[in-house]
């Protein structure tokens, strides 16, 4: 067994199951409540989360589940974009899905996110990537791992200050 991967591994898995404990028991109104016109609401941010870990397991394995699941044309999204440098009105204007369809969703590409990332040994880890779709650059499989926590661990910190803001706990960590 390789610690640092173990370890990586581990992180991961904790990360996406703190994201869903923080957001499972809001309802879809506080999903989509916004701070101001500025901020970003807790459901878009978890959309943009999912979204993005769908491009790492494109990076990983080759799948989408994105695509396979025909998820742009049941939410009337685009097809491409996971809202990394959208303008505040286009991300506000971004329709989001029930509660349950958004959950849902980020639960299926979180778990094969997790898969792909047990499937990594060292040497997969070293792979190369021309053009990763989570980085938009040239990078390695193991790069693309450590950007993802990175990401997703920003992330969690603001959902759960948004979540402070609606005056319910913010924090999952204790």
């Amino acid at each position: 067994m390789n610690a640092p991967l173990e370890e990586l591994r581990f992180r991961g898995r904790q990360t996406h199951e703190r994201v869903l404990k923080l957001v499972d028991e809001l309802t879809d109104e506080q999903l989509r409540w916004r701070p101001s016109a500025k901020a970003h609401s807790i459901g878009w941010t978890l959309w943009h989360i999912a979204r993005a870990d769908d491009n790492v397991l494109f990076d990983l394995s080759g799948a989408s589940l994105w695509r396979s699941g025909a998820y742009a044309a049941r939410w009337k999204h685009p097809e491409r974009g996971s809202g990394t440098g959208w303008e505040d009105e286009e991300a506000a204007s971004l329709p989001l899905p029930a509660k349950d369809e958004l959950l849902t969703f980020a639960r299926e590409v979180f778990a094969a996110v997790d898969r792909a990332r047990v499937g990594l040994d060292e040497a997969r880890f070293a792979d190369e990537i021309a053009e990763s779709r989570f980085l938009s650059e040239r990078t390695t499989k193991g790069g693309v791992v450590g950007a993802e926590l990175t990401h997703d661990n920003r992330h969690l910190g603001e959902l759960e200050y948004i979540k402070g803001l609606l005056g319910l706990r913010g924090t999952v960590t204790r």
